[in-house]
């Protein structure tokens, strides 16, 4: 299923891309991944129109996360950025950010790429390192009304397409905390995978709670939503403090679940060059 379902449409779609991890970690048990691909449009993924864009060059991020076992992988939560591809097919199915959007970067810290090297890590940092992200997950999520204070002041968070990148706290929390906590109430959330090798590390699972405001752009449906989320992170084990983040949403999943399809926006009121004011 997953060659003729994945491999093979996602082939068909782009030229030659190339894979760009940034942080890839892992544990006995789990592993987790977070990248960029670069290449060129030859073709539809899914309903998403990428040959009406031949032979431009597309941005991705993705996210993968995977449990093993023994020396196989047994399952693996993997998403791409579909906003943002959407975008690089020529639609702009989410209101404008305030923020850079599409822009990541590679950890700020001389731990290599991908970060960590393995044989480098120190085995304490990763424990320690697990327990910080948790909480500054929770608090920002779940029972905060702002940032965790765990995070540097002048933090930097590679949000998703329709988000964007906050490079301090202020950013992060006018742009997607406070949004996040207007639009979505009840919040909890759930854990797939917490992973963290050294001062690096992943979580993804889903958020859940009831649409009962506006979040990126769409008024309430008052309906329950479920957003299915990836988080890496860089953490200073030493001070206690989170520098760097990197987040994916399967924003279109979890609209749908309210009865909002981004797939059917690709026509010409949501066209790049018609989304200035949009």
């Amino acid at each position: 299923t997953w060659f003729y379902q994945e491999h093979i449409p996602f082939n068909l779609a782009f030229d030659n891309v190339t894979f760009n991890q940034l942080i890839f970690a892992s544990e006995e048990e789990t592993a987790t991944t977070t990248t960029y691909g670069k290449g060129r449009w030859k073709g539809d993924i899914g309903t998403i129109p990428g040959s009406e864009q031949f032979g431009a060059e597309v941005t991705m991020r993705i996210f993968d996360f995977y449990i093993m076992n023994e020396d196989k992988i047994f399952y693996n939560w993997m998403l791409l950025d579909f906003v943002e591809l959407m975008y690089y097919a020529g639609y702009r199915v989410l209101p404008k950010s305030g923020l850079r959007e599409g822009w990541v970067q590679a950890p700020a810290a001389m731990d290599g790429i991908p970060a960590p090297i393995s044989r480098l890590v120190d085995p304490m940092d990763g424990p320690n390192a697990k327990i910080l992200v948790e909480e500054a997950l929770l608090h920002d999520i779940v029972y905060g009304e702002g940032p965790s204070d765990l995070w540097n002041e002048d933090m930097s968070w590679y949000g998703p397409f329709g988000i964007g990148f906050a490079n301090n706290k202020e950013d992060y929390e006018i742009h997607y905390l406070k949004p996040l906590r207007e639009g979505i109430s009840d919040r909890q959330v759930e854990i797939n995978v917490l992973t963290c090798e050294g001062a690096y590390c992943g979580v993804n699972g889903f958020i859940h709670g009831v649409h009962t405001g506006p979040w990126l752009g769409e008024e309430a449906t008052n309906l329950p939503i479920r957003i299915r989320f990836g988080f890496h992170y860089r953490v200073d084990v030493r001070s206690k403090v989170i520098p760097e983040g990197y987040a994916l949403f399967d924003i279109p999943g979890a609209f749908h679940e309210v009865g909002i399809n981004l797939f059917d926006r690709f026509t010409p009121e949501y066209a790049v060059e018609n989304s200035l004011v949009f």
